[in-house]
């Protein structure tokens, strides 16, 4: 590892393999609390306070005060070379009043900045010709998504994200424990969706597509949706809530559908609620990365996706020879329909090879792959930085 660069905000699941690097990191929302690193590294904040991180010595930067001279101050106390990687920070909000001015404080202090581009509201062009102007480089979570964001004109290099497979593995005794709390009878056969609360998941759409199915299929089903509000944007989380629980009433089946909108700590994995299902569905109409994925892979548990770029591109790496069982046409209710019918029937075929492809899962998408990626990617940037 390149033990004199020092790394600013990277993510958590990066940090738990690079704890002997003197890592420092600057963060900018929620999200890296997970990481047990014994070396405690600082993390520059905006939105925290300095307990939020239990496992960081937390630098809160006052808004109020003048944010450029704050940023010099704390940054340039971290010595060279070091990397600033902004990951998925072109929200408006976070990016007028925190994120640029980061950004332009960071640059000023001779740190080198890339942007991580996690989902489709980073293709901003305003934003990205901002960033490129001032010599910021882009890195994608999929290969479709860094080709859209080359359609832009800018260039993108690509690192796959990845997941953590200690955590999401087949487990029966998480399954059982999901289960039990939820009182899923033996004989049913319960189907899975967890996402946040946003309307590319569609999730009112999946309640309409499950209640056709239910009356079609002969055997018991249920439905179990976790929509996890949004910490970016709450107000519409409510909004998506609300029309998922007018869709369950509208569709009759409140008996067979289950609706947890609770939030979940970043601490605290899903892992459990893939094991508990026997198959997800995932519908998103636009995704980044599809993490989702991999985890049900993971899990051993089969899933069904709509034919988005990164679902497709993950499900034609791991089972290049079942698209046509896996995937239907996003944003099409009746394809949907369709491509839970045939999961349900055939569920057994759905779950062969599962093991083999959890293996797989490991290989292209763990830990390593990403570390490597990034370290090359911060290599080649402090390569011209003064020593």
């Amino acid at each position: 590892m390149e033990k004199e660069i020092n790394i600013i905000n990277v993510h958590y699941t990066f940090l738990e393999k690079i704890s002997g690097v003197n890592i420092v990191i600057a963060d900018l929302s929620q999200g890296l609390c997970e990481i047990a690193n014994t070396e405690k590294p600082n993390v520059l904040t905006f939105d925290g306070t300095p307990g939020e991180f239990k496992f960081f010595r937390t630098v809160v930067i006052d808004r109020n005060e003048d944010m450029y001279a704050a940023l010099t101050r704390e940054l340039e106390r971290i010595p060279q070379p070091r990397v600033l990687l902004c990951h998925n920070f072109h929200f408006p909000l976070f990016f007028q009043e925190i994120v640029k001015p980061f950004i332009k404080g960071a640059l000023r202090t001779g740190t080198q900045v890339i942007n991580a581009i996690h989902d489709y509201s980073s293709n901003d062009t305003d934003t990205s010709g901002w960033l490129v102007d001032r010599g910021v480089s882009f890195t994608a979570v999929s290969e479709q998504l860094a080709t859209d964001f080359r359609a832009d004109g800018y260039h993108c290099a690509v690192v796959k994200n990845s997941i953590n497979t200690q955590k999401f593995r087949p487990d029966e005794g998480e399954k059982q424990v999901i289960r039990n709390r939820l009182n899923i009878p033996e004989d049913a056969i319960l189907i899975g969706s967890f996402a946040r609360a946003v309307p590319r998941k569609q999730f009112p759409q999946l309640v309409s597509a499950f209640s056709k199915v239910a009356k079609r299929v002969k055997k018991k089903l249920m439905l179990l949706i976790r929509a996890i509000p949004s910490t970016v944007e709450p107000g519409r989380t409510d909004k998506i809530v609300g029309e998922i629980r007018d869709a369950i009433t509208e569709s009759g089946m409140e008996k067979s559908i289950i609706l947890e909108t609770n939030p979940v700590p970043w601490e605290i994995s899903l892992a459990p609620y893939f094991n508990a299902a026997d198959i997800l569905v995932f519908p998103s109409i636009n995704e980044g990365f599809g993490l989702q994925i991999p985890e049900a892979i993971a899990t051993a548990t089969p899933y069904i996706s709509s034919d988005i770029g990164c679902y497709a591109e993950i499900t034609e790496n791991i089972f290049p020879d079942r698209r046509e069982e896996i995937l239907f046409t996003a944003g099409d209710g009746n394809a949907m329909v369709e491509a839970m019918s045939s999961a349900i029937d055939n569920l057994d075929i759905m779950k062969a090879g599962m093991a083999e492809a959890r293996e797989r899962v490991i290989e292209v998408y763990g830990l390593e792959n990403m570390i490597n990626g990034y370290m090359k990617l911060f290599r080649n940037s402090v390569g011209a930085v003064p020593r």
